[in-house]
C-alpha cells in the first residue's frame, strides 16, 4: 500500500471494510409466546338433554307469555278475551281473571254475553202435575197419562228407564263449534224431586250456627243417605281456599218449607218447588218465600224460561263450561240437566255449552219453566247401581273424576218400589 492511501484512510476519510471478515446476521426476534388453546370442555349425554330441556321449557313459556298478551290486550281476539273472563271469573280462582283484567273489563265482558230473563215470576197455574197420574199435587188430574218427552233435535240412547224415571245422553256440537255430552232426567212424578243438604248441616241461630262445617257430600253419597235412585248438584257454595270443601253454603237454601241458610240479601233469584209440586222461579224476600210455599229451594241465575217465554241471549251468552239445569213441562214433569266439559275434555275438543244451549234444550222437550243453576267442576250427575250411588258423568277435573266434587245441595229423585208408581 502506497505512503498516500496510507496517510488517506488514516485520516479516517475512507472506512475500510475487512471483506474477509465473518459476516454476522441481524439477530432474528424471539416470537411472542402464544397462549396456549384451552380444549372446549364437552358436556355430558344427560347435561346436554337437561340444557335443551331447559331450553325448550323457556322457549315455550315465552310463546305462552306472549299468546296470553295478545289475546288478552290487543284488539283481535275479543271473543277469546271474553271467554277467559267468562270461564275464569265465577270459578273457585278468580284471580285467575282478576289478575289480568279491571272490574270494569270484567262486568263488560259479562254485559256482551248477557242473558236476560223474561220479566215477572213464574204462574203456577200454568202447570198441573199429575204425580202418579192420579192427580198427586193439583186437585186437577192431567188429561192424559204422563210420557218421556223426545226430540228431533237432541236425540241419543237411553242409559237408565225405571219407574218413571229416564235419563236419555245425548251429544254433539254446540253454537260455538265445540263438542259436548248432556245427560237429561226425566222424571214424570214431581213430588219425587226434592232438594238434598250435606249431612254437615248446622241449624241457624245454634251455638255452632256456622251453616255447614267440614266437607260437603259427593252426588253418590247423596245418593245413598237420602234413599235417592239419581240427581244432580243444585246451590252455590263458597270455597275460599279453592280445595273443594262445599262445606261453605254461598247463597239462600230451603228445605221442606224452613229457610235452612240464611244470606244477607234483601230479595233472591229463587230456584224452588212448592208444596204443590211445582216449580217457581222468581225475586223473592225471605217473606215471599214463605208466602209462596216453596218447598225446596236455593238461589242462583239466570232464568232460562220463564211462563213459556225464553230468556234474551247476546254474544256467547255466558261462555262455554260444563253446565246444569232444571225444568218442568206443563204436566209437571221435572226434567235434571248436566253438560259435560271443561279442561278434561279440552284436547278432545269437548268444551261445554252456554246458557242458550241449555235454553234449547229445556225447550226442545217441553219446559214451560227452567233455570240455570251451579256448574263448572259442580256439574255431576248420579244414579243407583247396584245398590249404590255413582257419579255418571265427567266431571272438569280430572283429579276428582271417579267421585267428583263436594256438593252442599243437590236436586235429587226419590227411589221407590215399582209397585207404588
Amino acid at each position: 500500500m502506497s505512503d498516500k492511501l496510507q496517510d488517506f484512510l488514516e485520516e479516517g476519510q475512507v472506512e475500510v471494510i475487512d471483506t474477509q471478515s465473518e459476516e454476522t446476521e441481524a439477530p432474528i426476534p424471539a416470537a411472542p409466546n402464544k397462549p396456549k388453546r384451552r380444549k372446549k370442555r364437552r358436556l355430558k349425554p344427560w347435561a346436554r338433554v337437561v340444557k335443551w330441556i331447559g331450553i325448550s321449557i323457556l322457549a315455550f313459556l315465552l310463546v305462552v307469555v306472549l299468546a296470553f298478551l295478545t289475546i288478552f290486550y290487543s284488539p283481535f281476539f275479543p271473543t277469546l278475551r271474553d271467554r277467559y273472563i267468562l270461564m275464569t271469573y265465577k270459578t273457585s280462582n278468580p284471580w285467575l281473571c282478576t289478575t289480568f283484567f279491571t272490574q270494569e273489563q270484567i262486568d263488560a265482558a259479562f254485559e256482551r254475553n248477557s242473558v236476560v230473563a223474561p220479566e215477572g215470576e213464574t204462574d203456577p197455574d200454568l202447570v198441573a202435575p199429575g204425580g202418579n197420574g192420579e192427580g198427586e199435587g193439583n186437585d186437577e188430574p192431567t188429561p192424559d197419562p204422563i210420557t218421556f218427552s223426545t226430540s228431533e233435535k237432541y236425540q241419543g240412547k237411553v242409559i237408565f228407564e225405571e219407574n218413571g224415571v229416564q235419563i236419555l245422553e245425548f251429544s254433539g256440537k254446540n253454537p260455538g263449534g265445540g263438542k259436548y255430552t248432556a245427560r237429561l232426567i226425566q222424571v214424570l212424578d214431581p213430588s219425587r224431586v226434592f232438594l238434598g243438604l250435606t249431612n254437615n248441616f248446622v241449624e241457624p241461630n245454634t251455638p255452632d250456627a256456622t251453616g255447614f262445617s267440614g266437607k260437603g257430600q259427593t252426588i253418590g253419597e247423596f245418593i245413598d243417605t237420602n234413599n235417592a235412585i239419581c240427581g244432580i248438584n243444585a246451590g252455590c257454595w263458597n270455597d275460599p281456599k279453592g280445595i273443594g270443601s262445599g262445606g261453605l253454603p254461598k247463597d239462600i237454601i230451603i228445605k221442606d218449607g224452613v229457610i235452612k241458610q240464611y244470606d244477607n240479601l234483601e230479595r233472591h233469584n229463587i230456584i224452588g218447588i212448592n208444596k204443590d209440586n211445582v216449580l217457581v222461579l222468581g225475586n223473592f224476600s225471605n217473606e215471599e218465600i214463605i208466602a209462596n210455599n216453596i218447598r225446596d229451594g236455593i238461589a242462583w241465575e239466570p232464568f232460562l224460561i220463564v211462563n213459556g217465554k225464553k230468556a234474551e241471549a247476546s254474544g256467547v251468552a255466558g261462555g262455554y263450561d260444563p253446565r246444569s239445569a232444571i225444568g218442568q213441562r206443563a204436566d209437571g214433569a221435572i226434567l235434571l240437566l248436566v253438560v259435560d266439559g271443561g279442561a278434561t275434555y279440552l284436547t278432545r275438543g269437548i268444551d261445554g255449552v252456554n246458557f242458550e244451549f241449555l235454553m234449547d234444550v229445556m225447550w226442545e222437550f217441553g219446559a214451560v219453566n227452567a233455570s240455570n243453576i251451579d256448574g263448572g267442576t259442580s256439574s255431576s250427575m248420579g244414579l243407583k247401581v247396584d245398590g249404590k250411588g255413582k257419579i255418571i258423568n265427567t266431571v272438569c277435573n280430572s283429579e276428582i273424576a271417579h267421585r267428583g266434587r263436594y256438593l252442599n245441595t243437590t236436586w235429587l229423585v226419590k227411589d221407590v218400589p215399582a209397585d207404588a208408581q
